[in-house]
């Protein structure tokens, strides 16, 4: 992929040199380990209390405005790095841009039949995408009206698009229930979910705790290496088990 034309709406955290403690892809080996609740009650209040929306923000400096991003968490590409696939940005003093972000890698859970035993299984596929440019990428809040978002800018990684975010949508947000997000890619449409809850709250309140917001992504992603570990692993012995078959024929 290549860097679209329309570089000056670029979002600022995606200039080089602007270091946000909250970038989108950060090295996951300075990610602390998380503390889990042993107590049952502790982890069913802690899961209710959940929030998937986080807050993060830099610090102004002489050269540069306090920029905050309102953000739900992914993970994307072949090595599940940390992305935001919807955020909000804002900048001080300056302008509130809704930013969707597309990985040119996507992992997706898949079924298909075992041919000799007819079940059913599940596994994990790293899938490719080639974003349609031209065509943009649209979202809707609930069943309110669809927005389209120019993309501004894409790299080896990814490809992001962007909106200017005004009241009116911003207020559809925070009352919606979820945002859906379709994207052409390999001329068919790709559309994925993402949960609101939370987001107002988010949006209005305090910047999150970044230590604990850095926990948060490793835990998951480890959680999600585990379990691309495991299907690999469960396909691995399926094709054993299918040559040795076919080797005693």
């Amino acid at each position: 992929m290549t860097n679209t034309k329309n570089t000056n709406m670029r979002p600022l955290w995606a200039w080089k040199g602007i270091a946000l403690v909250v970038a989108a892809v950060m090295a996951v080996s300075t990610f602390g380990a998380p503390a889990f609740a042993q107590d049952a009650k502790k982890k069913a209040a802690a899961a209710k209390a959940f929030n998937p929306w986080s807050k993060l923000c830099s610090t102004k400096t002489e050269k540069l405005p306090k920029v905050c991003v309102t953000r739900i968490d992914g993970l994307g590409g072949a090595n599940l790095v940390p992305y935001a696939p919807v955020a909000i940005e804002q900048i001080e003093g300056g302008t509130t841009s809704l930013i969707v972000m597309l990985p040119h890698v996507w992992l997706v859970p898949v079924e298909f039949k075992d041919k000799k035993t007819k079940k059913t299984m599940k596994s994990i596929r790293f899938i490719g995408a080639r974003w349609a440019i031209l065509t943009g990428v649209f979202i809707k809040i609930d069943e309110n009206k669809i927005h389209k978002l120019k993309y501004v800018y894409c790299d080896q990684s990814s490809c992001v698009a962007q909106i200017k975010a005004s009241k009116e949508l911003l207020a559809e947000m925070k009352k919606g229930k979820k945002i859906s997000v379709v994207a052409m890619n390999n001329k068919k449409p790709m559309r994925r979910p993402f949960p609101l809850k939370g987001f107002g709250k988010a949006l209005d309140g305090k910047p999150t705790d970044a230590k604990k917001w850095q926990n948060r992504i490793a835990s998951v992603r480890k959680q999600q290496i585990l379990l691309v570990q495991k299907f690999q692993k469960a396909e691995m012995e399926a094709a054993k088990k299918r040559k040795a078959a076919k080797e005693k024929k």
